[in-house]
């Protein structure tokens, strides 16, 4: 039961965290950066950054604030960060919700205009400390770098 109750703490703490985060970062960005990189980025290519990961059920209240805390003052730090988004899983009772070796609880999408600035975060000192938490607090994580194109980018999928 504790461990029940341990996991429905952090996952309000990520709920309520997300939502800071996602304020602090349009705050953070302002509308004309969002403008500016839309354009230059042709309204089309972005680079996310996927993680997904489960907490380890035995992170104490401590550190699963310590965790909230050094994702919050990563997303805040790091200005190469064009949009930050963070979810919980939702099983809807489809097939491909049984499909998988391995299911995440959590999932943070960070979008970036370049593949320099994911660079430039994965080598920043605040995403530094926040990884520790990718090997220290998560029971399951994998990390993944995607390159993303609006719907009408499709046919780049062809092209390889």
């Amino acid at each position: 039961m504790e461990v029940v109750a341990a996991a429905r703490e952090v996952v309000a703490a990520v709920w309520q965290a997300s939502r800071s985060i996602r304020e602090a970062v349009a705050t953070l960005r302002g509308a004309s950066r969002r403008t500016q990189a839309t354009a230059q980025a042709g309204g089309r290519q972005v680079i996310a950054h996927v993680v997904s990961f489960t907490p380890r059920a035995t992170l104490t209240r401590e550190e699963r604030q310590a965790l909230v805390g050094d994702l919050e003052r990563a997303l805040q730090a790091i200005p190469e960060i064009r949009r930050a988004r963070i979810g919980r899983r939702k099983v809807l009772g489809f097939g491909y919700d049984a499909v998988g070796p391995v299911h995440f609880e959590f999932v943070l999408i960070l979008e970036f205009d370049s593949e320099a600035d994911l660079r430039t975060y994965l080598h920043h000192p605040a995403h530094v400390a926040l990884g520790r938490w990718f090997h220290h607090g998560a029971e399951v994580a994998l990390a993944e770098d995607f390159e993303l194109a609006d719907a009408d980018g499709v046919r780049q999928l062809a092209e390889g």
